[in-house]
């Protein structure tokens, strides 16, 4: 509504030119850091429609192995139903540590419990594996085989 004492064509022009001075002035302030980040998310997801690889600079992950205590050891090595002699020929250890582990007299070592990791998942599955790469097995073990893993 025009001011008194003002025509309306006076009043358009003013209301007009504050709309074009918000407008510029919203154009200079996106012109910097807003309008960078705004041609940057579109580029990202151009590229991302494109289906082109997405790499991460940086990626946390919780990666430490489990603890293992004496007892857990144990039960991964009867879930596997093999004796120590042949647990720790299956984690390429000796046999003196495997019975370190289970007394308690040594704690596993990192990797060692990364794998104990992987054997607890799926203990079947993980000996299956594991003789499936031997491919010089002689007939007594073969059998010894068939009988651990049910097959």
């Amino acid at each position: 509504m025009p001011r008194r004492g003002m025509a309306q064509e006076e009043w358009d022009h003013r209301a007009d030119g504050k709309k074009e001075a918000m407008k510029n002035k919203r154009q200079a302030h996106q012109s910097g850091f807003g309008k960078a980040v705004i041609e940057s998310l579109t580029e990202f997801l151009d590229a991302a429609d494109r289906g082109e690889p997405m790499t991460a600079r940086r990626v946390k992950l919780n990666l430490a192995p489990s603890q293992f205590a004496p007892e857990d050891v144990k039960k991964i090595r009867s879930q596997l139903n093999v004796s120590q002699a042949m647990f720790a020929q299956l984690m390429a250890v000796s046999v003196k540590l495997v019975q370190a582990w289970e007394a308690g007299t040594n704690k596993p070592k990192p990797l060692a419990c990364r794998l104990l990791d992987e054997i607890r998942v799926d203990p079947q599955g993980w000996l299956r594996r594991q003789f499936s790469r031997s491919s010089t097995m002689d007939q007594p073990f073969k059998l010894r085989q068939k009988h651990l893993i049910g097959k």
